[in-house]
């Protein structure tokens, strides 16, 4: 009778004897548990990198300016907001860029800047993705492009202003010649014209600088708690992968050392 020499390991590997064989909890247990290292050694090197990735990758910042357009009534506006948007990124954008790129000595702007009108409200809105480090450039930059915009409208204002009023001053001057007369019908004519002008006038309004490189107080983007979460949940789950995979090795490795 021949003798047999017991196992030394708990755990020894079986042949891969058929593909149907089904794989209980235990089985699953037992690999993780046999296979910790490996598990823990993945899992550890994930969270180790996410840990390293949240707290070293700086937070990005939406900083915002909005300016409201001038309007010559409460609906009609002293230029059409879309104008204003592609005047701003044909012509203030680039030379604004220009000239700090080489204030900066820069290759390129470090942020993106766009423009968006706020629909039905005549406000144009001036967005920025950019570092808390980048913070005074943004500032400087939007500042320069608002105050374009705001000079610009206030021109626009101001000639509209003079033209109104030296057709209400010729209106008045020609109601005074023509009150003398019978002709009423005139007179009536030019009364109305004269206090159309003159409301036209009073309604006028101009461009108002609303906010200028507003911070936004939290950071856009996935928080530093849901990535090292996510991280977690990542690390645990390619630990597992990673246990079950040198288990697969294993017992392939056994079935082709018994094969020959």
């Amino acid at each position: 009778m021949d003798n047999q020499v017991p196992l030394k390991n708990s755990h020894t590997l079986q042949p891969i004897s058929s593909v149907d064989d089904e794989i209980s909890l235990i089985d699953i247990v037992k690999v993780l548990v046999i296979h910790w290292r490996w598990l823990c050694g993945i899992a550890v090197a994930i969270i180790t990198a996410t840990l390293i990735v949240a707290f070293v990758k700086p937070d990005t910042y939406n900083f915002v300016s909005i300016y409201q357009l001038a309007k010559r009534s409460w609906s009609d506006f002293i230029e059409p907001p879309e104008a204003v948007v592609q005047k701003a990124n044909r012509v203030y954008l680039p030379q604004v860029s220009r000239k700090f790129t080489e204030q900066y000595q820069l290759n390129d702007l470090p942020f993106k800047v766009s423009f968006q009108v706020l629909k039905d409200t005549g406000l144009i809105m001036i967005s920025t993705d950019a570092h808390l480090s980048e913070t005074d450039k943004v500032k400087e930059f939007h500042k320069v492009i608002v105050d374009k915009i705001h000079v610009s409208q206030t021109e626009m204002v101001d000639q509209a202003s003079r033209s109104m009023k030296q057709q209400l001053l010729s209106g008045r001057k020609m109601l005074e010649q023509v009150e003398g007369n019978s002709q009423s019908a005139k007179t009536m004519e030019l009364l109305m014209a004269v206090s159309s002008l003159e409301n036209q006038l009073n309604e006028l309004q101009p461009g108002v600088i609303i906010e200028t490189a507003t911070q936004s107080l939290k950071p856009k983007g996935i928080s530093k708690v849901v990535l090292i979460i996510i991280g977690c949940l990542l690390a645990i789950m390619f630990g597992m992968f990673g246990a079950f995979t040198v288990e697969l090795v294993n017992r392939v490795r056994l079935n082709l050392s018994l094969a020959t």
